[in-house]
């Protein structure tokens, strides 16, 4: 999986063969296929995903 990654990060930088993107892509990789073991891991337990609700703040909360 990681290899595959790869080859999208470096493909949608244009397939660079030196340089900043080069050198992270493998890291970067790496690091995606983690999120993404963890995230089908938590789904692998029949548990859906919690997701925190946000609240949109309209109004100040004091009044001056």
């Amino acid at each position: 999986m990681k290899e595959q990654i790869k080859a999208i990060i470096l493909e949608v930088a244009g397939n660079p063969i030196s340089g900043a993107v080069f050198e992270l892509a493998p890291i970067a990789a790496e690091r995606i296929a983690k999120l993404y073991d963890v995230a089908t891991s938590d789904q692998d337990d029949n548990h859906s995903a919690v997701v925190s609700r946000e609240t949109r703040i309209t109004k100040p909360t004091e009044t001056r």
